[in-house]
């Protein structure tokens, strides 16, 4: 089985992948356009956080907790690959519990990103 270079690090060894078994097409592509990268994570992070429909209404600890996870889900998206999978399945989902959240329910929208990243809490 062919190794090819590492997807995220190419100096680094221990992040190869193999070409039959990992395949980045539909990986997020209305958003990364193909390969994952750290400018291209801090791009999404930066439009997720500055979306007007998104969180712009959010204020104070909470609306903050809410960036702290989703910056964890995107620096995920870099720097572990073990999540690429639940993130390819979840992200249409975390982008709709943001769309949809209201002051009423931050306390659920955050318990579920959470939970997409991991944790049971924040």
């Amino acid at each position: 089985m062919a190794i090819s270079r590492c997807v995220f690090f190419p100096h680094s060894p221990f992040l190869a992948v193999s070409k039959e078994t990992h395949h980045y097409k539909g990986f997020l592509p209305e958003i990364f356009h193909g390969r994952p990268t750290i400018r291209k994570a801090a791009h999404v992070y930066r439009r997720l956080c500055d979306n007007k429909m998104a969180i712009s209404d959010l204020q104070g600890a909470v609306g903050n907790q809410i960036k702290y996870v989703i910056r964890d889900i995107i620096t995920s998206i870099v720097f572990n690959r073990a999540l690429c999978q639940l993130l390819r399945q979840s992200f249409n989902k975390v982008y709709r519990i943001l769309k949809l959240v209201t002051i009423t329910s931050l306390r659920d929208a955050v318990r579920n990103l959470a939970n997409l990243v991991g944790r049971g809490s924040i």
